[in-house]
């Protein structure tokens, strides 16, 4: 009979830790799995966000680009775009759980959508100068890895809230229609500042989603990767906006 193997044990400052343990946030212990799940999660946003940038600060420096961009012929492929989003939105939102066990369906919906939603936001580096573009970007990462920090760290259950922030957001669509007929300056720094609180408090309940824990409500399972992904990404975008609106002052 074999004698079974000890596990071996790393000693750091009198404290013996075990390497193959399982990761550790906050007092939740998450399995192998978790952890492959989070880790995949926000590659994925990663590669996300650098291709996204990447194509805004291209659309920024790039002249040409930018007199392309304000012609008929890119407001119609906007049009266009605008149309695809939601339709892959709308297949994401109904028929989201078919794509589970279909991993090539579930990489061609990501890829569309960052695609369309690149192209949509190149026009953020047309309309914004540079310093506005790079503070507003400094500001969404500090404010977003905080709050990530946070949602992981706190025993508090944000993922409660979910129907909370639906209501928020359906008001603050109906507060920007508003605006689109009366004319005010501090109605849009209100708006652009409920914005960023709303996608804050987005952050922290993806996070959470995604994280999991014994202190969740509920939680996205493994397979859940590309939605749990794309949502932490718009949460990340839209607070991007937010700030560049509030920056700008307009």
């Amino acid at each position: 009979m074999m004698k079974q193997e000890e596990p071996l044990l790393i000693p750091i400052n009198n404290i013996t830790i075990d390497p193959n343990a399982p990761i550790v946030f906050g007092e939740y212990t998450y399995p192998d799995t978790r952890k492959k799940f989070i880790s995949k999660v926000y590659s994925i946003v990663w590669c996300m966000l650098v291709i996204t940038s990447t194509y805004i600060g291209i659309c920024n420096q790039n002249h040409q680009l930018q007199s392309f961009l304000k012609t008929d012929q890119a407001l119609q492929i906007l049009y266009t775009d605008f149309l695809l989003l939601f339709i892959v939105t709308l297949i994401l939102c109904c028929c989201g759980r078919l794509f589970q066990e279909s991993c090539i369906a579930n990489w061609c919906i990501l890829i569309v959508f960052t695609i369309l939603e690149t192209y949509m936001l190149g026009y953020v580096g047309v309309y914004y100068n540079t310093n506005t573009l790079l503070l507003g970007g400094i500001t969404t990462i500090s404010i977003t890895t905080g709050l990530s920090i946070y949602a992981i760290q706190t025993k508090y259950d944000y993922t409660i809230f979910g129907n909370v922030l639906i209501v928020l957001f359906l008001g603050l669509i109906v507060l920007m229609l508003f605006i689109g007929f009366v004319n005010s300056p501090l109605l849009n720094i209100l708006y652009s500042t409920g914005g960023a609180v709303i996608f804050s408090f987005y952050i922290i309940y993806d996070t959470q989603l995604i994280v999991g824990g014994k202190n969740r409500m509920i939680q996205y399972t493994e397979n859940d990767y590309v939605i749990a992904a794309i949502g932490l990404y718009l949460d990340i975008i839209n607070l991007f906006l937010y700030i560049l609106e509030i920056l700008n002052g307009d």
